[in-house]
């Protein structure tokens, strides 16, 4: 083959930017070549992902600059290039002059390493950052909203405080909640070193380059590395911002004096037992219980122990969430709703708390509803509990008549004889029951469902679906979810919002003694509106 002149194409990525430099060459070949050189990115630095090698890069520092949290900790804060950003750490071996916000650098050595599942750069003893005069402008990067299926990211997120959390740290200056009209909600951590003013309930707030990180297993969002600015509630739209309910743990104090007599009548004549052998033999399910509150574990709730365990540890807890739920609902829409003659379904619902949430709701918000007729989809080893409930707790909360009907059956494969009770409902109370159900069927399934419900009820109809806010419960299942219903009715109302509450236990029997007191996961509530039939 002849030798042959051909025009070749370099193309240089520095730092995300792109050089195109024509050039002549000599090669054996009846094609150009296309020669790509790769100068270190944080694009590249991520995407290789090598812990503990060392890199020199040219990057901006954005954002906020924030003294450490720890003792041995100089600095951290965001770097960027139009590749991308990421955390850096400087630590006090740090030998350079402080890192300086709005600056370009040229850094050598740094060290590349994951702290809490979060990507750090490490400026240390072995590290150099030079200043430059750059007037380089970072373009704007995509994605910067959160998106919840990345594990790590530095996000932007114009929102409310929707809520701050007591806490006892003492080099945390405040801890608490954001949101937004995209359904975006997670909590924050403000350290005392970040130099930033307190953030205040029910401002709205654009904070930029804040860094989503992961924190005993749970995502955080860490702000002193941002810019906060308050924005005018003028300049943004918070119509469709769910309200952030607060816990009374009065309320639930004062039911559980109203309650527990009930509990420990039904449980002596279940078991057998008196109240003193009662309290001696809950006391080890009811801590595994509450231990396993937060790793999905099945429990067996067809024992009788561990369903006492349950009516101690966890019924008054489950009382108040479906009245959260109505609660955030448009008067308007539920007036289309309930009604005199009111059918109401209950599907997985155990010794049924969310019936007495339910009719607490109804006695302050419609007292002019005298009866409803409630059905209880679920097997039958909780009947005994059920009917304490039923014949018994409810008399505490609403003087109505409940018209019980009791179903046994599988959830996810109900017999074609069973749908008219769900086409005749008028609202379906779905609380604490996917999360169970995905602990043994695919997603989907669960997914399919819910779907199937909405598609065989009434048009006016209701269904409120509540659970555990784990991220699967977001991401798996309500979108996917909500995703589905809007393909089969566009005009579907639906309405969504978390509540978080402290597993404080003061209303259990003190003789009663568990190992720990924590922060609950919170909850995660779905309502939807069908406005039409097919």
């Amino acid at each position: 083959m002849n030798e042959q002149n051909y025009s070749i194409v370099i193309k240089v990525k520095t730092n995300g930017i792109l050089i195109f430099t024509p050039c002549i060459g000599s090669f054996n070949n009846s094609t150009a070549y296309f020669i790509t050189m790769v100068i270190t990115s944080i694009c590249h630095i991520i995407e290789t992902n090598r812990e503990q090698q060392q890199y020199d890069i040219t990057v901006k520092v954005v954002g906020n600059v924030s003294k450490g949290y720890y003792n041995n900790m100089k600095q951290w804060g965001v770097l960027a290039d139009n590749s991308g950003m990421i955390r850096f750490t400087s630590w006090v071996n740090f030998n350079g002059a402080d890192i300086e916000p709005n600056v370009w650098y040229e850094i050598h050595n740094a060290r590349y390493r994951y702290n809490n599942f979060t990507p750090n750069l490490i400026l240390d003893s072995q590290t150099s950052a030079t200043k430059l005069h750059s007037d380089e402008v970072i373009e704007e990067l995509d994605p910067i909203e959160f998106d919840y299926n990345l594990p790590y990211q530095i996000v932007r997120v114009r929102g409310i405080c929707l809520r701050i959390n007591p806490h006892a740290y003492p080099n945390i200056k405040q801890k608490g909640w954001i949101g937004n009209a995209e359904q975006f909600e997670m909590p924050f951590t403000m350290f005392n070193s970040g130099g930033h003013t307190s953030l205040e309930v029910g401002k709205i707030y654009d904070i930029q380059y804040a860094s989503v990180e992961y924190f005993h297993d749970k995502r955080e969002l860490y702000v002193d590395c941002a810019q906060i600015s308050e924005i005018p509630p003028q300049d943004y739209s918070i119509d469709s911002i769910s309200p952030f309910f607060e816990i009374d743990h009065s309320v639930t104090n004062a039911q559980s004096k109203r309650i527990f007599p009930h509990i420990y009548s039904t449980a002596q004549s279940i078991c057998g037992l008196s109240p003193e052998m009662i309290e001696e033999k809950v006391q080890l399910p009811l801590i595994a219980a509450r231990m396993n509150y937060e790793q999905m574990m099945i429990i067996d709730y067809t024992n009788r122990t561990n369903q006492l365990a349950y009516m101690f540890g966890y019924f008054p807890y489950y009382i108040e969430l479906i009245r959260e739920v109505f609660s955030f609902i448009p008067k308007g829409d539920l007036d289309r709703i309930i009604r005199q003659g009111l059918k109401v379904n209950f599907y997985g619902c155990g010794p049924t708390p969310e019936l007495l949430g339910f009719i607490r709701f109804i006695s302050e918000k419609y007292p002019g509803i005298n009866q409803i007729q409630a059905t209880f989809i679920d097997g039958n080893s909780w009947h005994p509990w059920r009917s304490c409930v039923i014949n018994n707790i409810s008399k505490e909360y609403w003087n109505g008549k409940i018209v019980p009907t009791e179903v046994e059956d599988d959830l996810l494969n109900l017999p074609s004889s069973h749908l008219e009770l769900i086409a005749d409902a008028d609202i379906h109370c779905i609380q604490n029951v996917c999360s169970d159900l995905m602990k043994r069927v695919a997603t989907e399934r669960v997914v399919n469902w819910l779907t199937s419900i909405y598609r065989t009820s009434k048009t006016n109809s209701l269904m409120a679906v509540i659970d555990i806010h784990y991220s699967s419960i977001r991401t798996l299942l309500f979108d996917p979810t909500v995703e589905r219903i809007k393909n089969i009715h566009n005009d579907a109302k639906i309405f969504t919002s978390t509540s978080f509450r402290q597993a404080n236990l003061d209303f259990v029997p003190s003789m009663i003694d568990l190992p720990t007191k924590r922060q609950s996961n919170g909850y995660r509530y779905m309502a939807i509106i069908k406005n039409r039939g097919d």
